[in-house]
């Protein structure tokens, strides 16, 4: 099984980015977690 985990905004052009190219591949076996990004 793979894993993929993006953190960001959901909003932001960069989040929004990595989540169309993952979402563009047929990827079996896959796990994709989204977090907001947070700051200390």
């Amino acid at each position: 099984m793979r894993e993929i985990a993006i953190v960001g905004g959901p909003a932001a052009a960069g989040t929004r980015a990595l989540l169309d190219a993952v979402r563009r591949r047929h990827l079996p076996s896959t796990v994709l977690a989204l977090a907001p990004h947070r700051k200390p």
